[in-house]
């Protein structure tokens, strides 16, 4: 019976205690729950450190040439992912709030549930692919008989850390950090040298791409690659970014994160992909010694055990908040579905994966930046959270626009439905496409609302405020929606 009470607690959601957490995902954060400035730099630099780089760069790597291909569509692909990450997460360091405040405020109190149930279905496909990758990275491959146990390993060490909180998470940071630079930079230097130089390995990169069946993955593919990997990160970092003091501190670990991560792990992956036929640095340097097969081997386990933490920490906070559930509760949920989608093999759908990804979430960011950007000028106040209308019409007419045309852009391969001919263009990078399509939307319908006497979203809860603050003279009359 005693069991059964702690389980009916642990289970009930407490406000006050929930309050009192440092992983608060109910209430916007205090200024004494924010973080030092080092910690979260590093915390940015090890979440980014994940296999889809990696694998991105063992894609594009063999397909263009590295200096004229994969350097600029690499460099291009972060630099987006980096704007859209500091658009967005900036909502999340104003208010001190969640990704799911950011949302009501972008949505609406109900209307954020589009977008969120949502990313946490493609965040859950993402913990999957970081457990279903180190139990392969120990394994060698998905096909061994132990795959499913080492798998379920990980994916509960992983649920456990997450389980402690964000204090847990920056410890196992610090330590990962040192030794992800030292190795990546040895495996780098070691495939340039194999290569006999930098030049030399760019002709080898020239050639193979000349010798592809009619180039696989073109320029604009390369960076729509690139931005899927990391889109939904990047609408998600508010769960970060509200742990910051300053706004530099903000961007600093969006920088780390989204840009400086990425483009040292696509290289890499481009490098080893093409000098030693593997995106796996554990492999081609296990060939060189054991004891260095060793350290990099941990180097990759501490790379998807930080990434993995801060992956689980996004979906948690969004099923905590909606659910009214506490956080550690929300996180034991995230987690036992992230590792059994690892341990079932969900890694070896990473490719058609991230394609989805990049035509769908883009749009999703757009309504986001477009209302806190541009119609608000970022004046957001945490105080209207309570007061937000159920749904904002114009975001929720936006995101499916932008996700039509980006879908228009990219056609339905698996529903056999080919791409839209003046969108399907060779220059036309589509995840690109939806953010800007979305946000010209959002202005759009939101100044057609507002010429129309209808208030919507934020502007419909500081009209109401201002309305009861100062009542209307006989005959004035604002539509509400």
């Amino acid at each position: 019976m005693e069991c059964i009470n702690r389980l009916k607690e642990w289970w009930r959601y407490d406000p006050a205690k929930e309050a009192n957490s440092l992983d608060s995902v109910h209430e916007p954060l205090t200024f004494d729950k924010r973080r030092k400035a080092w910690p979260l730099l590093i915390l940015g630099f090890t979440w980014g450190f994940l296999v889809t780089g990696l694998l991105i760069g063992g894609t594009i790597g063999p397909e263009l040439p590295f200096f004229t291909g994969t350097i600029p569509a690499t460099l291009i692909g972060c630099l987006v992912l980096f704007l859209i990450a500091a658009l967005t997460g900036m909502v999340g360091y104003k208010l001190g709030g969640t990704n799911d405040m950011a949302f009501q405020f972008a949505y609406g109190k109900m209307g954020r549930r589009i977008p969120a149930i949502f990313l946490i279905i493609v965040i859950m496909g993402f913990q999957g692919v970081v457990v279903g990758g180190t139990a392969s990275f120990w394994l060698k491959g998905t096909d061994h008989p132990a795959f499913f146990w080492v798998a379920l390993f990980f994916g509960l060490l992983f649920t456990v850390t997450c389980y402690i909180g964000i204090d847990l998470i920056e410890k196992i940071s610090n330590p990962a950090m040192a030794l992800l630079i030292v190795v990546s930079i040895y495996a780098i230097f070691y495939n340039i040298n194999k290569a006999g130089g930098w030049t030399a390995f760019n002709d080898q990169t020239v050639t193979m791409a000349a010798s592809s069946d009619g180039g696989t993955v073109t320029f604009a593919a390369a960076i729509n690659l690139v931005i899927g990997s990391w889109i939904t990160g990047a609408v998600l970092t508010s769960d970060f970014t509200r742990f910051a003091r300053n706004k530099w501190v903000a961007r600093g670990m969006q920088f780390s994160c989204f840009f400086l991560t990425q483009v040292l792990l696509i290289v890499m992956g481009a490098i080893g992909a093409v000098t030693s036929g593997s995106y796996d640095f554990t492999i081609y340097l296990s060939g060189i010694s054991p004891l260095i097969g060793i350290v990099a081997l941990i180097a990759m386990t501490l790379a998807m055990w930080t990434s993995s933490n801060t992956n689980l920490y996004l979906p948690a906070s969004q099923v905590a908040s909606i659910f009214k559930r506490p956080f550690k509760v929300a996180v034991v949920i995230c987690g036992v579905i992230g590792t059994l989608l690892g341990a079932l093999g969900f890694f070896e759908q990473f490719s058609t994966f991230i394609n989805g990804i990049g035509a769908v979430v883009p749009a999703l960011a757009g309504t986001m930046i477009a209302d806190f950007w541009i119609v608000h000028r970022t004046k957001y106040k945490v105080e209207y959270l309570t007061k937000l209308p159920r749904y904002n019409a114009p975001a929720i007419i936006a995101a499916f626009g932008g996700i039509l045309i980006t879908l228009m852009a990219t056609g339905l391969p698996f529903a056999g439905l080919d791409p839209v001919s003046f969108l399907a263009q060779p220059w036309m990078v589509p995840s690109i496409l939806g953010v800007v399509c979305s946000v010209i939307v959002y202005l759009a319908v939101f100044y057609l609302f507002q010429a129309m006497g209808i208030r919507s979203g934020y502007a419909k809860a500081i009209t109401v405020d201002s309305l009861m603050e100062d009542e209307p003279k006989a005959g004035d009359v604002i539509n509400t929606i």
